[in-house]
């Protein structure tokens, strides 16, 4: 995970190995004891969900435009 599904241009975690695509279930790494909560990587996750997958104070799981997820529509909020 650490040399595949990570974007070290963005510093942050990605949905699926070489993938760009942000995923808000990387939030979840410290909670399942991955890596720690301070860790800088976890830290640029954060940033990163905040800044591009957060909308009028709600998070989307992920982008609909870049993820394939088989459902109609694209306002899915998690």
């Amino acid at each position: 995970m650490l040399a595949h599904a990570y974007d070290p241009e963005r510093n942050t975690f990605t949905q699926s190995y070489e993938s760009k695509a942000l995923d808000a279930s990387s939030l979840l790494i410290p909670r399942l004891g991955f890596l720690p909560a301070t860790d800088p990587r976890v830290l640029g996750t954060i940033d990163a969900v905040r800044r591009e997958l957060t909308e009028d104070g709600l998070v989307k799981r992920y982008q609909t435009d870049e993820t394939d997820d088989g459902l109609a529509g694209g306002r899915g909020f998690s």
